[in-house]
């Protein structure tokens, strides 16, 4: 296998989403280097909770983050480098997907973790992922079909929706016997939106389920989206991909984000970027989170662009057993914090619950 790290990646994303940038609702900017802001918009609208006095981190709890934080900082290799990882490229409808299988050779927790990151990243957005859980435990990082390794048949009928893809991650589970163990299974962002389509429609049952910072809805701006991506074809896409994320990033003042939307737009396909949008267009699961049957541990860690706390008091209290909780930390360690949660998560079986450590840090949702 390749060795990421010797690549010598540029960093370039889009947020956790990567395309949530380009086009999006919240800040659709023509910015030339001028600087020119040509409209803003909210992406959520009538989504957005006006319970943000609950988002306020006490200075104990600030100093509790930072201690689990750091606790969770490993020195070595990354989770894609040669050797960390078994790579297995499983089947699924229309081609296969690429999966790391990470086994410690003394485990120290108690089940697998199953996760899926965000639209479009690559490898070295989420290399901090695998840090906290490198000589702890066992986990699989699913890389769902629009993200570069996946090896999709190019055709009209291969479907990228976010429905399909929470499917792939179904087969995924049950061609690996994960279903029939105690697992965790954990997604953020855009897949994070993946993560509940499949609880809706029950194409998994996991034991434990996580969704950080998860993505309800279709972010971006529809009438752009069909219009530029309906009629521009993958390969030119290809070409211009760099060119538009630098276009479109030039004010953006989070270099950390900055560097992963870069990274992110690096790596994409056009053909499948293109896919993916105009199939989600008009992805909305927002009415269908009261069908949720499973627990729900919902964490929200440091607010940017694309995930603005406001919503995910909503979120959780839409699932009938949604529980939130709250998280802040530095933009730099968000995929850290992620993976220090994972691990907290596998010490324990299903039935003891939340870990201890994450009692201070829920936000109680009301549901009368």
């Amino acid at each position: 296998m390749k060795n990421w790290k010797k690549l010598k990646l540029n960093p370039i994303s889009f947020s956790n989403d990567s395309i949530s940038n380009i086009f999006s609702k919240e800040y659709i900017s023509l910015n030339y280097t001028l600087g020119i802001k040509l409209l803003s918009i909210s992406i959520y609208g009538d989504r957005m909770t006006n319970k943000n006095d609950l988002f306020v981190m006490t200075e104990e709890q600030s100093t509790a983050v930072s201690k689990f934080v750091d606790e969770a900082r490993q020195d070595g290799p990354f989770y894609y480098d040669e050797g960390e990882c078994e790579v297995l490229y499983i089947p699924v409808k229309g081609g296969e997907l690429r999966v790391f299988h990470h086994m410690p050779k003394e485990g120290k927790t108690k089940r697998p973790i199953v996760f899926f990151p965000g639209f479009g990243n690559t490898p070295w957005v989420w290399r901090k992922f695998g840090a906290p859980l490198r000589q702890y435990g066992e986990y699989y990082l699913i890389e769902t079909r629009e993200k570069k390794p996946s090896k999709m048949e190019k055709n009209r009928k291969n479907k990228f929706s976010i429905d399909q893809m929470a499917h792939d991650v179904g087969q995924v589970i049950k061609h690996l016997g994960i279903d029939k163990r105690d697992y965790i299974l954990m997604a953020a962002s855009f897949c994070g939106g993946v993560l509940l389509q499949g609880l809706v429609k029950k194409y998994y049952h996991p034991n434990t389920v996580i969704a950080f910072d998860p993505f309800p809805k279709f972010i971006h701006h529809r009438l752009v989206v069909k219009v530029f991506f309906g009629l521009t074809p993958g390969f030119v896409l290809d070409g211009i991909k760099m060119l538009l994320a630098k276009f479109i990033l030039v004010n953006m003042k989070n270099q950390t984000q900055k560097e992963r939307n870069m990274d992110t737009v690096n790596g994409a396909v056009g053909w499948k970027w293109r896919k993916a949008l105009l199939h989600n267009v008009n992805f909305d699961i927002y009415p269908f989170l009261k069908d949720i049957e499973n627990e729900v541990f919902l964490f929200h860690g440091p607010k940017d662009r694309y995930h603005p706390r406001e919503i995910y008091y909503n979120i959780a209290s839409m699932i009938p057993k949604g529980r939130l909780f709250f998280m802040d930390t530095d933009e730099n360690d968000r995929e850290l914090m992620a993976g220090a949660i994972a691990r907290e998560f596998s010490k324990v079986i299903a039935k003891d619950g939340v870990p201890p450590i994450f009692e201070q840090f829920e936000i109680k949702v009301d549901r009368t």
